[in-house]
């Protein structure tokens, strides 16, 4: 692949990178949608609405057309969101790891690092206020 592609790619992803705009996606996937009917799917208001679609739309994942006064949005490649999104399921329990969860990175067993026996440290993903009971 190209560094051309790559930065594509990394777009492509970096538009999906925030929740809300998942959520979008994922109503956008069933059907097409105005922006009056986020709002009463979410709880968000019409600016910040607006934003996430903006930035969808500069991304070439979703286009809009008038109907009356209203904008309505729509998925640009259903498929290829589809595909991810359920790629992106099938693999969610062994994607991230679980609160209070160490986990330790993994390197090659060439790796200089790998060689000299060197201590990897461990990152731990700290627990929520929920878990710790306050």
């Amino acid at each position: 692949m190209t560094d051309a592609t790559h930065t594509r790619f990394a777009a492509f992803f970096s538009a999906l990178s925030h929740p809300t705009r998942i959520e979008i996606v994922t109503e956008l996937l069933s059907r097409e949608i105005c922006v009056s009917d986020i709002q009463e799917l979410t709880s968000l208001r019409q600016p910040n609405i607006s934003q996430h679609l903006f930035y969808l739309r500069s991304h070439n994942i979703v286009d809009w057309h008038q109907r009356g006064n209203r904008k309505c949005y729509y998925l640009k490649n259903p498929r290829l969101i589809r595909s991810v999104l359920n790629a992106l399921r099938k693999n969610e329990t062994g994607m991230m790891p679980k609160k209070g969860e160490t986990i330790r990175p993994r390197r090659p067993p060439d790796s200089p690092r790998a060689i000299t026996g060197r201590r990897r440290k461990a990152v731990e993903i700290p627990a929520s206020k929920n878990d710790r009971g306050g």
